[in-house]
């Protein structure tokens, strides 16, 4: 449905695809159903995925366009061809550039034989080191919080590198330019003076997202699905998905977690919907079942495997899939950003204090839970780092998040060959919170006020009374260092099996 690959030296990709294409001048295009060619006088255009405003068109003036995407504008007259990344790296593209041979792909295992497995990402990939993605450019004021593990631009296959977030591949120039980057683009307007109060925010964010759901009803109609939980963003975008599917699974571990499995039971069986239990015992196995799928370079975790699970349980391998993981990153509502909120804005540097405070609210994610990330300990334990070396000042603070966490962990097309959309993931909405005044930021970051207040009357009984639910999924033994050697392995093997 998704998958392209481009070159210009064939003998470079494997020949496994259903449709073939000579763009311009010995340029080939290998590509899937789900991929869009627009011929104009001047220009040809490929495209995968959707834009929250404007057309596909507008590639040729501006490379610079809002949505979840991947284009290549090539120039009939000058031979020029640019592959432009979205901003959030949806597609996760890659690329070889050697001479005068290119080949540039969003499926790793486009590449043929003549590439070899670089052993260093294997072993460092297996020692969690991060390496499934390209580098943040360097930033003085932006380390991570756990110390920066992605210095090199390296992936599985020696001469390949990630193209990265924002960025625009000319071929014809062999260089990368970045038209979009958190720091430069929204890192600068929370000094800016607010542009938004509380009624004009969230007037503009009902506004965007309903626009949003919109626009991919319109151009996949019966094809989209929604796999909606009882979190603050699912249910935000349900309650402009009313007319799409919805599917959904749970399990008696969300419990300790403050996802109810009773909201779950009734959110369903109120609407229609198709609900799927997980039984604790079978989690280990199902994932097995699904492992060997893998074949994108992303940091996997269990949850992946499980919606895979899902797709093939109930046949929705043709359909376009929607998810609102992009929701607490957007509108900065979990405990990472609470954290920062209470050291930066309410100067507070006890981490007791801080839990004593935040407990209450929404982002912070509830009570504590059993062992594991959800736990008081582990929980205070992360404070007390923060505030042992925080960042400068608030601003630095949520760019720090935003910077190394471009792509929440379930955003992006983690599937081999499907459309996932996060109506979230839009440029206006990730400007929206930096450009309000304070009152507006609290009330979004401690307890998701503007999105609460989006939901309609029908969904809103169903709300969790708490950030809820994935950190059961990091817990438990589930994704330990066992289960990244296996997802790495995997990914190993379907490249070497590219190679036949």
């Amino acid at each position: 449905m998704i998958n392209f690959c481009l070159t210009n030296n064939p003998t470079l990709v494997n020949s496994i695809w259903p449709n073939k294409l000579n763009l311009h001048n010995g340029v080939w295009l290998y590509y899937d159903s789900g991929v869009e060619i627009v011929d104009l006088p001047k220009h040809r255009i490929v495209f995968c995925g959707i834009l929250w405003q404007g057309k596909v068109e507008d590639f040729v003036d501006t490379v610079k366009q809002n949505g979840i995407f991947y284009a290549i504008v090539i120039n009939k007259e000058s031979g020029e061809i640019k592959v432009i990344n979205d901003f959030s790296d949806s597609f996760f593209l890659n690329y070889y550039v050697s001479g005068k041979d290119f080949v540039v792909t969003n499926q790793i295992t486009a590449y043929s034989s003549k590439f070899e497995i670089n052993q260093q990402w294997v072993n460092w990939s297996k020692r969690g080191v991060n390496l499934m993605d390209a580098p943040p450019e360097p930033h003085p004021d932006l380390t991570s919080p756990d110390g920066n593990h992605m210095k090199e631009n390296v992936t599985p296959l020696k001469g390949v590198q990630y193209l990265g977030p924002g960025k625009v591949l000319n071929l014809r120039k062999s260089s990368i330019d970045t038209y979009f980057s958190y720091n430069n683009d929204i890192g600068t307007l929370f000094s800016e003076k607010p542009r938004h109060d509380y009624k004009s925010a969230l007037d503009t964010a009902k506004r965007i997202i309903r626009e949003n759901c919109e626009r991919i009803k319109e151009k996949f109609g019966t094809q989209v699905v929604h796999f909606c939980s009882t979190g603050v963003d699912s249910l935000t975008l349900q309650s402009h998905l009313n007319d799409v599917p919805m599917y959904g699974f749970y399990s008696e571990s969300f419990n300790p977690y403050h996802e109810s499995t009773e909201l779950f039971k009734q959110l369903y069986s109120d609407n229609n919907g198709t609900l799927h239990r997980f039984y604790s015992s079978s989690i280990l196995e199902i994932i097995n079942q699904h492992i060997d799928k893998l074949q994108k370079t992303i940091n996997y975790r269990p949850a992946h495997l499980m919606f895979m699970h899902m797709i093939d349980r109930y046949k929705l391998n043709d359909r376009v899939i929607i998810q609102g993981n992009a929701g607490d990153h957007t509108f900065c509502h979990d405990r990472h950003y609470v954290l920062r909120y209470a050291v930066h804005q309410w100067n507070i540097r006890d981490a007791e204090q801080i839990w004593d405070k935040c407990l209450p609210h929404y982002g912070f994610g509830g009570p504590p839970g059993p062992i594991g990330t959800y736990s008081k300990e582990s929980r205070i334990d992360e404070m007390n780092k923060y505030i042992s070396n925080p960042c400068k000042d608030f601003a630095t603070s949520m760019m720090q998040l935003r910077y190394f966490k471009r792509l929440p962990s379930l955003t992006g097309q983690y599937m081999p060959n499907q459309l996932m959309i996060d109506p979230y993931a839009d440029l206006r909405l990730i400007e929206l919170l930096p450009t309000s005044d304070v009152a507006t930021q609290e009330a979004s970051i401690l307890d998701a006020q503007l999105q609460k207040d989006i939901i309609s009357d029908k969904f809103k009984p169903y709300l969790n009374s708490y950030v809820a639910g994935t950190n059961w999924f990091y817990d438990q033994g589930l994704n330990n260092a066992s289960f990244r050697r296996k997802t790495i392995n995997a990914i190993v093997k379907n490249l070497q099996a590219s190679f036949k």
